[in-house]
């Protein structure tokens, strides 16, 4: 099939910056996680480069500002400097890391001092590799990260450390260290180049900007990366809330009674909405078994439904395809008749009878007809709504269909909602509740959100 191509981007309102890149996990990437390698230099071989280093004659050390020395001395062709090469080298194969025009700095011998303090500083390159080469076994060193535990350098070990961590080596001990960029995996400009806010910024935030795919990409703006994680963290939040809480497990998934439910388990649940800011405490959250549609009426909506409903449209508390019919007041004034939609618009002022008529006019309303089954949208985890009130009218009963209970929050209560054909269920938009998970048959409902118009 010919035709133009055009970018999606285009075809769509959603589109932002962050779409453009994807971010790795991680905690499982090569470049985040530390290595640990036992024994790799010798006891014999520390008898060698101690020679070296302590030879009176050569003048090799510098003295940093910590305390800390820093030694000239070429040291590429030491054999530890060549083992950990090929190591290193071993590793990173072993990992499938493309190493195209990887880079090493050249190695240096560093002597740590008991007192000194290094400050906590990156890398200059993605990797940072230390290899402790002396056997004062008595001397205690250790690995000191600004966001991590503390790990210990053991005589003769070798550690690959992220040169996005924040890190200091503190304690006694002669260190060689060399690091490693690779620019098939990462930018290597992010360490390298000066940004006036990065000492602020987080480990987490320099090490993504590094790693984000495409890595062909000009380095994103931190910006981007901020709104990339917290859509991240915000999708694995409601991934964890549909299956993974073991609240909503059993009282949504497995179907348990709430009545039994602990004061944690409705702690948790109140947990997931907010019932106090959404509409003044002193408004009632609930009432039931208000008698609006007859059975026809009924009819006529759920055949509505079945000729309409599709999975287009994704529902924002949980990113599940939604299963709804947004309907205008004309539509279903077509349904069900123009004097019982206005019934249905009043409803309101059964939950607040301080609405008066003239206040009822400043009221929005958005309606919808919405279809829960095993095969559509099966349940909707706990939350509340962004509305001041919300009517819920059942449009068949809860014995045609199994699962699929309305549960809420009702003040301290976890319990279910009645659900018979026609009658209302009306809630401030803060009660916080959700649809327990459909085992067979259809559940039928037409909603109403009602708020105050600016």
């Amino acid at each position: 099939m010919n035709g133009f191509k055009t970018p999606i981007a285009e075809l769509t309102d959603l589109y932002s910056e962050k779409d453009d890149i994807s971010l790795p996990d991680i905690e499982q990437h090569v470049l985040w996680r530390n290595a640990y390698f036992q024994h790799f230099s010798s006891r014999a071989a520390w008898q060698q480069y101690r020679a070296v280093i302590d030879d009176p004659q050569l003048k090799h050390w510098c003295e940093k500002e910590s305390g800390n020395a820093q030694s000239l001395i070429d040291c590429r062709g030491w054999k530890v400097f060549k083992d950990a090469i090929e190591r290193v080298y071993r590793y990173l194969m072993s990992e499938g890391v493309a190493l195209e025009r990887a880079t090493v700095t050249l190695p240096v011998i560093l002597s740590i001092e008991q007192h000194a303090k290094e400050e906590f500083a990156r890398g200059e390159a993605s990797l940072c590799i230390y290899i402790r080469i002396d056997f004062n076994t008595g001397a205690q060193m250790c690995l000191q990260s600004k966001e991590r535990m503390a790990v210990e350098i053991e005589c003769g070990a070798m550690h690959i450390v992220s040169g996005y961590q924040r890190h200091r080596l503190a304690g006694k001990g002669v260190v060689m260290a060399f690091q490693i960029d690779l620019p098939s995996i990462s930018r290597p400009d992010v360490l390298n180049t000066t940004y006036e806010s990065q000492d602020s910024l987080n480990d987490e935030w320099i090490f993504y900007a590094a790693v984000a795919q495409p890595i062909h990409h000009p380095l994103v703006s931190f910006e981007c990366i901020k709104e990339k994680i917290d859509w991240l963290e915000h999708r694995a939040y409601k991934r964890y809330r549909r299956l993974e809480c073991p609240v909503i497990k059993k009282y949504l998934l497995e179907n348990a009674n709430p009545q039994f439910a602990t004061q944690a388990e409705k702690d948790v649940v109140r947990g997931y909405g907010n019932q106090t800011n959404t509409v003044e405490s002193n408004r009632f959250h609930l009432k039931e078994h208000i008698l609006v549609l007859t059975e026809l009426q009924c009819s006529a909506l759920v055949q509505f439904i079945d000729d309409n409903i599709s999975s287009a449209v994704i529902d924002s508390v949980d990113d599940f395809p939604e299963y709804q019919v947004d309907v205008s007041f004309e539509l279903l004034s077509q349904l069900v008749g123009k004097e019982t939609c206005q019934t249905i618009l009043d409803l309101p002022n059964v939950l607040d009878n301080s609405l008066s008529h003239k206040l009822s006019s400043q009221l929005g309303y958005s309606l919808f007809l919405r279809l829960y089954s095993e095969e559509t949208r099966p349940l909707i985890p706990f939350h509340h709504d962004i509305c001041a009130y919300t009517c819920v009218i059942a449009l068949n009963d809860q014995s045609d269909f199994s699962g699929g209970y309305f549960v809420m929050l009702n003040g301290d209560n976890l319990e279910r909602a009645a659900w018979k054909q026609g009658e209302a269920l009306l809630h401030s938009g803060n009660l916080v509740h959700g649809v327990s998970k459909m085992n067979a048959g259809k559940r039928y409902s037409l909603v109403m959100f009602t708020n105050y118009l600016d």
